[in-house]
């Protein structure tokens, strides 16, 4: 908590056990809540030995309309075993969402059960999974590979 200025920015550093590592069940409850009563920005960095990433963290809104659209981006890499990631954050319960990835990517065939096995998603089909609010799902590809273009739709905001 604290207060905040352009010329004054706040840094909080949070504990690492909020730290989504993978698509397991034991890193879906890692969603973290920053309110603010004015406009902000945020940028999450990772700073744990042996990783790296960045990501500006964008304000929930909710829109008078039946889904919305998002597309993975990703700015590549200079390292062959670099991860290309997208992580979900559930603003709201009972969240629907459907994944086309660009690539094969493994994934839990239930991301809600703790004791789900994986299963290959292959590039161009789509699944469909839920999320509550503050529950987070990561996936990606490793080796330089890169699931831009991969389309994320849901029936609240991510």
């Amino acid at each position: 908590t604290g207060s905040v200025s352009s010329s004054s920015p706040q840094v909080e550093s949070l504990n690492t056990s909020l730290t989504t590592l993978d698509s397991s069940y034991t890193h879906r409850h890692q969603g973290v809540h920053v309110y603010s009563d004015g406009l902000i920005s945020l940028l999450v960095l990772n700073y744990q030995s042996a990783t790296i990433g960045e990501y500006p963290a964008y304000p929930y809104q909710a829109y008078p309309i039946f889904q919305y659209q998002y597309y993975a981006v990703a700015t590549g890499s200079l390292v062959g075993s670099a991860l290309s990631e997208i992580l979900l954050v559930g603003n709201e319960d009972d969240t629907s969402i459907t994944i086309t990835p660009t690539l094969d990517v493994t994934v839990p065939t239930d991301i809600q059960s703790e004791s789900s096995p994986s299963e290959i998603l292959l590039g161009g089909t789509t699944k469909l999974i839920k999320l509550n609010r503050f529950q987070t799902f990561l996936f990606g590809v490793t080796e330089g590979l890169d699931i831009s273009g991969t389309s994320i739709v849901s029936d609240k905001p991510l």
